[in-house]
């Protein structure tokens, strides 16, 4: 079925998940582009999809992709969230496998990716999937936080609390997510923070899963401090974790690069998710429309603290997956995760999993039986893993799965 939006030419589908699609639109006025989420309310609870908007639209700032505005369709059947385009893809796509990117870009990427986290801590949210996929470059390469499907407040009215689901992308969160019945939500966020960095400086990720089960992340502390910032970074004690004032006064992050704005970086070229070639070449900045259209059901002030609280999919809990020592393990993980493990834990000799290009097969519409994965069907798919063989994920993106023995 065609949607429709009023104001707005829908072209081609530019990202999908199992609860929504982005599209890539143009406004008819202006001429002006934009990326447009597409929520089917018969798939997604109206609480999830408010929770978002209320979160996303609270905050502005440089390296955070802005909300411009939302609207429902006529029938009801639809949400509609405008958001800014950013031009250049994810900041995934231009990550080495095994190699990374220059040290001078990433200090450059990562001052602005803790610029967007402090901005949100400061406002009392956490965003809880921080990962390179969602972590976007625009017409300048500047880059820009997206995806607040699992953001969530944990400060209102200078009241804090500590938070409970267990979501995120399984690579990137903190061990007390993983293994804890309550959580920090500063400290999980830049645990998150500082596997990208990792993933940066070294085309990989440390480890497959943040639990005592995973060799390589139970000798972390072990390994020669290479790197003083990611140590102190991935400390496993939260309590202990670096935090925003300690990370910006690291020498790492102080320290002067070459390149201090993208508009330096010309002659620069990476290929971004479309293959097309990106020039770090300076151009002039999308503006951005204003909010014209509001909740038909404003939610007053008072209320702000009921969207607080953790509101999922029921298709994001209970999710059964296999963890390292081959026992199977209930999760509320937020089922959003590009980077479902399915058997991948069970390869009791792999030293690092390889942080690896992804190949968008299609942009087709999911559904939420999407994930529904038996057992059999992950069993089936573990030979080919193990031979290095590319699989699909439930987010129908490819994923090559080969380990380094």
């Amino acid at each position: 079925m065609t949607v429709e939006l009023p104001g707005y030419n829908l072209l081609y589908t530019i990202g999908s998940g199992s609860f929504a699609s982005v599209k890539l639109g143009v406004k008819k006025k202006s001429l002006k582009a934009v990326a447009v989420k597409i929520f089917d309310t018969q798939r997604v609870e109206e609480l999830v999809i408010k929770k978002e908007i209320m979160t996303h639209k609270s905050v502005e700032h440089p390296n955070i992709i802005k909300l411009q505005s939302f609207m429902r369709s006529e029938d009801l059947k639809y949400w509609f969230l405008i958001l800014e385009y950013a031009p250049n893809g994810e900041l995934f796509d231009i990550i080495e496998p095994d190699v990374g990117i220059e040290e001078d870009f990433a200090h450059f990427y990562f001052r602005q990716l803790i610029s967007a986290v402090k901005y949100l801590h400061k406002l009392g949210i956490a965003h809880r999937d921080i990962k390179p996929e969602n972590l976007f470059l625009d017409q300048n390469n500047n880059l820009k936080l997206g995806d607040f499907g699992l953001a969530t407040f944990f400060r209102y009215k200078g009241r804090e609390r500590l938070l409970e689901t267990k979501c995120g992308t399984f690579q990137y969160i903190a061990p007390e997510v993983y293994c804890g019945s309550s959580y920090a939500a500063e400290p999980a966020d830049l645990w998150s923070c500082g596997i990208v960095l990792t993933a940066l400086l070294t085309g990989r990720l440390p480890w497959d899963v943040p639990s005592v089960e995973c060799r390589e992340f139970s000798n972390w502390e072990n390994q020669e401090p290479s790197k003083e910032l990611l140590l102190k970074l991935l400390c496993v004690s939260p309590q202990n974790r670096l935090t925003l004032s300690g990370i910006e006064g690291n020498s790492w992050f102080l320290r002067l690069f070459l390149f201090t704005s993208a508009r330096f970086f010309s002659g620069v070229i990476f290929y971004n998710r479309f293959n097309r070639l990106i020039d770090f070449t300076a151009g002039g900045k999308l503006s951005s429309t204003t909010l014209f259209c509001l909740l038909s059901d404003q939610t007053k002030e008072e209320d702000f603290i009921k969207f607080a609280e953790d509101v999922l999919p029921e298709q994001y809990c209970s999710k059964r997956l296999r963890t390292r020592s081959n026992e199977s393990t209930c999760l509320t993980d937020g089922a959003r995760t590009e980077t479902v493990l399915l058997e991948g834990s069970l390869l009791s000799q792999v030293k690092s999993m390889r942080i690896t290009r992804v190949s968008r097969a299609s942009y087709a519409e999911e559904r939420c039986s999407s994930f529904a994965h038996s057992q059999l069907e992950r069993e089936a798919e573990l030979p080919a893993m193990r031979a290095g063989k590319t699989l699909h994920n439930p987010l129908n993106r490819r994923i090559c799965l080969s380990v380094r023995i």
